[in-house]
């Protein structure tokens, strides 16, 4: 009895069109009553009026922290036709973002602590996109004290931080970032998602705007951080005066209120190293444990459940009168991880998922739900820093780093984005949450006024701000001197040391006065000296006296009187 139950709903039909509203302003149309879907509060009113008790139990999944202890887990869920998950008994891996100002050095650090060669090879000469890669420590050495490249006699970097019962040490997942300025969403996502960071600035160009952009992101997502001091193997490197400049900004920032932790104490503790030449990674990776092992927990952002009524699914389990949705909502995922980039394969032309494992341990047959994506784990891999190949796998636990196949968007629809938690789930579990939010996402194309509707995965109609932080203050006239410039530019731009010539008609050059001696390098900046053939002047070997000329037959030129042809 659809105009019954329109009328109890306050649908109302006109124009052809069926109109409606909730308590929050949002009003929506459709030319189908097939669509209309209605909120919590306007269904429960009629139904309390005729004599019913409504109860709101969300479709979303719920969970506790510890994953399978249920009662009510997938395991045991008479609807689960995947393969059990096992128990993830292995310690977390730990997440280390490496970010930093673009040219900075972070994939070529990367390339060095893994073995890859990843940086000569990128489009453009820059990275693009977030690259996820789980590393094992001891299939890398140390580098030796003289800073040539590893040796297979070296320590490795994992007698330096050795397993703990509470988190695993021995292995890391690396995510790659991109550093130029227009990919800050991707920045923000990954600081949100790692556990530590590690922060890398040259030393040829010291603290810029991309480095202070990374700092925001640390303070809001508290994120422990540790700095590196890349290029030292540079001729004109100064690591005092980057280290000064380093700490100065982070004073600034904690002075100015952006943020609430002053990171003066870690950029006096930045670590000097050089990735092309593999000096001082040991020191990194020591001073990086340090950092993890401090941490009261792994991972360090706990995967929150995204239903609004914790608990209630549990509670109702055995209420007859639910409807299609409910059934098995009881049922708590097997393992929960995060996306972190969605690509399509170059081969197949399938989309693979790179997710981060946050809690349980994913297995290949698990079906599974991506943002309102339904599918099937059919190929499993994982990044085990071995000449940066993925290794297809049968598992992957807690904090590692993996490539997933199995969505199946082109006969059933839906889609999922970066930033949208990846659920295992039982068959018809994951299917009834996928068919929801499909519906839901429909509900939001309907909408005709009023705010957004607020979903816990990521679409076309939520605003991204809140990854972005799009209300950085860069103003230069608020800030002088935050874009003061460069420490580095301001010293490269200093005339450079003169020398004087003693074949320029002076027999005793040398004891002539410093007035009457020629001078070569004159009004050539430091930049000029160490470029002579680049250098914006041109040539570096004009003498005084020839500029002089120069400018005399530029003046005498210009005085010249005109006369018409």
């Amino acid at each position: 009895d659809y105009p019954g139950v329109f009328r109890l709903l306050r649908v109302h039909f006109a124009h052809s069109k069926y109109y409606w509203k909730d308590y929050d302003g949002r009003e929506f149309e459709t030319s189908s009553k097939r669509k209309v879907l209605v909120p919590f509060e306007l269904a429960a009113a009629p139904a309390s009026s005729l004599g019913f008790r409504p109860r709101m139990v969300d479709v979303e999944p719920d969970w506790d922290f510890s994953l399978g202890s249920s009662s009510s887990s997938s395991s045991s869920s008479p609807l689960d036709s995947s393969p059990a998950a096992p128990p993830s008994a292995a310690p977390p891996v730990p997440v280390v973002a490496v970010l930093g100002h673009i040219n900075h050095g972070k994939t070529t650090l990367l390339d060095a602590l893994c073995g890859t060669a990843i940086a000569p090879t990128e489009p453009g000469g820059i990275t693009q996109g977030v690259r996820a890669m789980t590393w094992r420590l001891g299939d890398v050495a140390a580098d030796p004290a003289g800073g040539a490249a590893p040796s297979p006699g070296a320590l490795p970097y994992s007698r330096a931080c050795a397993t703990s019962g509470r988190l695993d040490l021995e292995r890391m997942t690396f995510l790659d970032t991109p550093g130029h300025e227009a990919f800050e969403l991707q920045r923000g996502r990954t600081m949100a998602a790692a556990d530590a960071a590690i922060v890398v600035v040259s030393v040829e160009r010291g603290a810029e705007l991309q480095t202070e952009e990374v700092l925001l992101h640390a303070a809001r997502w508290r994120v422990p951080i540790v700095f590196a001091l890349n290029k030292i193997d540079l001729p004109s490197a100064h690591i005092d005066l980057t280290r000064a400049e380093l700490r100065r900004q982070c004073q600034r920032l904690h002075e100015q209120g952006l943020v609430d932790v002053d990171w003066s104490r870690e950029a006096e503790e930045a670590v000097p190293i050089s990735a092309l030449q593999h000096r001082n990674l040991g020191g990194l990776v020591r001073r990086l444990c340090s950092v993890l092992e401090a941490l009261p927990r792994l991972p360090a952002k706990l995967a929150e459940p995204p239903t609004c009524t914790p608990g209630e699914a549990r509670a109702c389990r055995n209420v007859q009168r639910r409807t299609d949705f409910l059934i098995g909502v009881e049922s708590a995922p097997s393992a929960v991880a995060l996306v972190v980039e969605v690509e399509r394969g170059a081969e197949t032309g399938e989309k693979v998922l790179t997710v981060i494992v946050r809690a349980g341990r994913l297995v290949v047959g698990q079906f599974f739900v991506a943002g309102t994506a339904f599918g099937r784990i059919t190929y499993l891999s994982v990044a085990t820093g071995v000449e940066g190949n993925w290794y297809q796998s049968e598992s992957a636990t807690a904090g590692m780093a993996a490539q997933v196949m199995g969505l199946r968007t082109r006969k059933l629809g839906g889609d999922c984005a970066p930033d949208d938690l990846f659920f295992a789930l039982p068959r018809e579990r994951a299917w009834r949450l996928s068919e929801h939010r499909r519906r839901i996402e429909e509900l939001s194309a309907l909408q005709a006024a009023g705010p957004p509707l607020e979903v816990p995965w990521e679409h076309d109609a939520q605003s991204w701000e809140s990854r972005t932080q799009a209300a950085f203050e860069r103003s230069p006239r608020e800030q002088p001197e935050k874009h003061a410039g460069s420490a580095y530019e301001r010293r490269w731009a200093q005339p450079a040391v003169e020398e004087f010539s003693s074949d320029r008609g002076h027999a005793d050059a040398e004891s002539a006065p410093a007035a009457a001696r020629p001078s070569v390098f004159t009004d050539v900046s430091r930049r000029d000296f160490q470029s002579p053939l680049q250098g914006p002047k041109g040539a570096l070997a004009q003498t005084a006296q020839e500029k002089s000329d120069s400018e005399a037959d530029q003046e005498e030129f210009q005085a010249a009187p005109r006369v018409r042809g």
